[in-house]
This record gives structure tokens, C-alpha cells and sequence, in this order.
């Protein structure tokens, strides 16, 4: 059996309301991703409009070798004036923090749809030891996004998993569902 987690999603703005469901895994990084990209969340609430000092919009991706190194970007408001990310080898620690090694981010200034601008961040981790469980979380020094975790690939051949989604553009309410629920 597939281990579980408990989701909540706090859809602020949105009639204050709140979900919490027990699901799997695979889900949540499924529900997580539906809300990347989209922009709203699969129950319904609209996501932000104006992005603020915490970090949103946090995802990882490939940027080389996946053995060696990946990408992470995020999004804030234009407030953050040093965006910066910073990992550390995972383990038992409740104090990731005190390990870690930041990495600058680069930035880029978007208008937003109905005014407003956003700055979307990325900084480039390299030089990761190959098949290490790693913890990284973005912002500015002062606020933060969670701690997040990725394993890199092997140095040698060897099968290796990821979840990937795209954006659906169209069938929102019939195919995509079946295809979010069979990942």
C-alpha cells in the first residue's frame, strides 16, 4: 500500500476557505502541480493574483545532469531584492538550516494580467553527489518556502523515477482528471 499524507490547502482570498482529505503521495504532488500550473487549485479556489514576499509557485526541474545538479524556480512579488535558495544533504536534523548552502538567484520582472507585477526567480544547484536524498527551500533570508526533497540519479545507468506534467491547455473537465488520477 501506497504510504499517505494529510493535504491541506488554504485557498486565502477565496471565502477563507480551507480542505483538509488524506491521499496518497502521488497525488499530493499531483494536486501540487495542478495548482503550479494552472493557477488554481483542483478544488476550486483561485490562486493568488499578486504575489507577495513568500515564495510561491515553487518548482523543481532538471538543469543538467540529474545526477549532478537541477533548477529550482519560484515567484514573489518585487519586494525581494536578494532571492536566494539553499540546500542541504537530507537526514534526521530538524535544524536543515544550519547545513545548508545558498545559492544566488537570478531574477525576471513579469507583468501580471490585470496589473501588477511579479518577479520569477531561479537559482542552479551543481556539483550534487549522485544518488543523495537533498532538502531545499527558496525565498529571501527573511521569509522562506518550505524545506523540499529530491533524490538525484545514480552515477550509473539505472532506472529513475520523476513525475512530470504539463499543461493540459484543454479537457480540464473530462480527460485531464483520468490522466492526474492515473499518475
Amino acid at each position: 500500500m501506497e504510504p499517505r499524507v494529510v493535504c491541506r490547502i488554504e485557498t486565502a482570498g477565496w471565502s477563507g476557505s480551507t480542505h483538509t482529505m488524506t491521499i496518497t503521495r502521488r497525488l499530493a504532488l499531483v494536486l501540487c502541480g495542478t495548482l503550479l500550473l494552472f493557477g488554481r487549485s483542483p478544488l476550486g479556489a483561485p490562486a493568488e493574483a499578486v504575489p507577495d514576499l513568500q515564495p510561491s509557485r515553487v518548482v523543481l526541474g532538471f538543469d543538467g545532469d540529474p545526477a549532478t545538479s537541477r533548477a529550482v524556480t519560484w515567484r514573489t512579488s518585487g519586494a525581494v531584492a536578494s532571492p536566494v535558495a539553499e540546500i542541504a544533504p537530507d537526514g534526521p536534523s530538524p535544524s536543515l538550516d544550519k547545513d545548508a548552502v545558498a545559492t544566488r538567484a537570478s531574477s525576471t520582472k513579469v507583468d501580471l494580467e490585470g496589473g501588477g507585477t511579479a518577479d520569477h526567480h531561479t537559482a542552479r544547484f551543481r556539483s550534487l553527489r549522485p544518488g543523495t536524498r537533498y532538502a531545499y527551500r527558496v525565498g529571501d533570508g527573511q521569509s522562506w518556502s518550505e524545506w523540499f526533497v529530491f533524490v538525484t540519479a545514480a552515477s550509473a545507468s539505472a532506472p529513475f523515477r520523476f513525475l512530470y506534467l504539463g499543461d493540459a491547455q484543454t479537457g480540464l473537465d473530462s480527460v485531464w482528471p483520468r490522466t492526474v488520477r492515473a499518475a
